[in-house]
């Protein structure tokens, strides 16, 4: 779990020291480097020397620092911290850029300086930036920045400073949240803008050029006094434009304060340089996941997350642990998904094929005497396909005895009801219905269903499909009735 977070102090700020810087050559001097072809250089920037004994310095508060560079041919440096030089000068990686570091210092205020000694006259050192951790004290460390335009009424400046608004210069970056077309400076030392703030790091940045010199700023609600390098550096700068040059730096504040800080002209008025003021950044700490164990680097236009190398390996150990566990339980939640998934559509189908109604098969039971007659493919439902023979040929031959001789034609219905009472079906002498009864009632029911030509309708009990189109009911015909029974 780490507690560091990183700001980046690039080549261009004035709190480097150069030794020595005169104006000659890169063999005798140290001398800017621009990577752009244009005015501005922040992108590609360095300084480089071959000359012997030169010096590169920077006081710094933090607990570690990597210095960014390389050497080439025969060149060889030492490397101090706090005055006491390093025997073996540590993480000196070509491939990586990395010139020297020094780790594991107790948080605070240091001062790391490196010296050259070349071997030939082609040998050189190129130098472009150092990165300063600073030990929180807070695990998982999370940094929020908050910038503060150079407009911003957070900021006062005194008259007497002389301090004015100048355009920015063309194609600067700046943080989103700033307006970016201005910045201040004063040419005035010891008239001093006051900016007041919250927070547990603040770093200030305008642009270094050749008319810029050291400034001063000081925190006296916390009681330091911080003083920039005031050594002439950009009188000697040339064209090249430096836009987000850190001017200033410093943390391990009390977050829980209201803070003033005082920045100021480090240049006697003599010289003519000015102290540059763009916008300021506020950094709050607070305590981050435990899910993650990086840490963040400010480099002026944002605060970004990068690995510390105390905690690198521990935290690509537990991210390779969790994506593994992580894998394989969502592997088993969705095999276990997709199972039950695969179950209710079976059930569903399962379903759907028991209630399928099987139907009935007309053309099987159109002889048995159990089943309806079958419906035709065309016609009216409830009539037979073919036409049923007429009564002529299905007539009754009388038999003697009969209460009426002459039988009733489907065609011919009675004129009036009949006036005598229903027949009434003769006994034998044990009480069973005799012959002449049961034979009766055998020719009332061929009559009836040869004078409707169809089966009865389930309206109901002896009512018809045709009794509501005017055809004849049951109780309007007279059938033939048998007292006796025939000989």
């Amino acid at each position: 779990m780490s507690s560091l977070w990183n700001f980046t102090v690039g080549c261009s700020s004035p709190w480097w020291g150069y030794a020595p810087f005169n104006g000659g050559n890169a063999t005798e001097s140290w001398m800017p480097l621009c990577g752009n072809s244009g005015v501005r250089c922040d992108d590609g920037a360095a300084y480089t020397t071959g000359a012997n004994l030169a010096t590169l310095t920077l006081p710094f508060n933090g607990s570690a620092i990597t210095i960014y560079g390389n050497v080439t041919a025969t060149m060889s440096f030492q490397l101090a911290v706090d005055g006491i030089v390093q025997p073996n000068p540590a993480g000196l990686n070509a491939q990586q850029q990395i010139l020297a570091s020094s780790s594991q210092l107790p948080e605070g205020g240091h001062n790391i300086s490196l010296q050259f000694f070349p071997a030939a006259v082609t040998d050189r050192v190129y130098f472009s930036h150092a990165v300063v951790s600073v030990d929180t004290g807070i695990p998982n460390v999370n940094a929020t920045s908050i910038f503060i335009d150079d407009t911003a009424s957070t900021i006062t400046y005194p008259s007497a400073g002389n301090w004015t608004s100048v355009i920015n210069f063309a194609g600067t970056t700046s943080p989103a949240t700033i307006n970016g077309n201005t910045f201040h400076q004063s040419a005035i030392p010891n008239q001093p803008a006051v900016i007041n703030f919250t927070g547990s790091a603040v770093l200030i940045y305008g642009p270094c050029y050749a008319g810029t010199g050291a400034n001063i700023a000081t925190l006296p609600s916390d009681g330091i006094l911080s003083n920039g390098w005031a050594n002439g550096t950009w009188t000697r700068m040339g064209p090249s434009v430096f836009e987000n040059c850190l001017r200033y730096f410093r943390a391990g504040l009390s977050p829980n304060i209201s803070h003033t800080l005082t920045y100021a002209n480090g240049e006697p008025s003599a010289d003519g340089l000015a102290a540059t003021l763009d916008y300021i950044e506020v950094i709050s700490f607070s305590p981050g996941s435990t899910a993650s164990s990086s840490n963040t680097t400010s480099s002026g236009n944002s605060t970004t997350p990068t690995a510390s190398p105390a905690s690198t390996s521990t935290s690509s150990s537990s991210t390779n642990v969790g994506a593994i566990v992580g894998g394989t339980i969502g592997g088993l939640v969705l095999a276990a998904l997709i199972t039950a998934l695969i179950w209710l559509l079976w059930r569903r189908r399962r379903r759907s094929i028991n209630s399928i109604v099987t139907p009935f098969d007309l053309a099987q039971a159109a002889d048995t005497e159990e089943k309806p007659l079958p419906l035709p493919a065309t016609g009216r439902p409830g009539y037979p396909a073919e036409k049923r023979p007429s009564m002529g040929a299905l007539r009754i031959t009388p038999v003697a005895g009969a209460t009426s001789s002459t039988a009733l034609s489907p065609s011919e219905p009675s004129e009036t009801p009949s006036a005598s009472s229903p027949p009434q079906p003769a006994l034998n002498a044990d009480g069973s219905p005799s012959l002449s009864a049961i034979s009766n009632d055998v020719n009332r029911i061929l009559a009836q269903l040869t004078t409707l030509g169809r089966r009865p309708a389930p309206e109901g009990p002896g009512q018809f499909a045709n009794e509501d189109d005017g055809s004849v009911a049951d109780w309007q015909t007279q059938l033939p009735q048998y007292d006796t029974p025939p000989h």
